[in-house]
């Protein structure tokens, strides 16, 4: 083979079309829970607890809009896994 270099073009294929946008599924799957801001009202609570809830909302929006994030750039690795192993295919001529 040379001085060349192997790549696993199948398994890229599949990172790019069933592994990726599986974690992105697992992370956009917390997005609610993250930001619902139920409350801490009810039974048995307590003010100086209460209080505490705009902060607490805050932080868990902040953490949303992360992981947000996150799930654009595992979309956009993806997306790029998929090109690469198409882009191999083709010099390959397996395309």
């Amino acid at each position: 083979m040379g001085n060349g270099f192997k790549v696993a073009v199948d398994e890229l294929q599949r990172v790019g079309d069933d592994a990726l946008p599986a974690l992105r599924d697992i992370m956009g799957s917390q997005l609610p829970v993250l930001t619902a801001h139920e409350g801490l009202a009810g039974p048995g609570s307590l003010d100086a607890v209460n209080d505490f809830q705009l902060a607490y909302a805050r932080f868990t929006d902040e953490i949303a809009a992360r992981q947000k994030h996150g799930i654009e750039v595992v979309d956009a690795t993806a997306e790029a896994a998929k090109a690469i192993a198409a882009l191999y295919r083709r010099a390959d001529g397996q395309a």
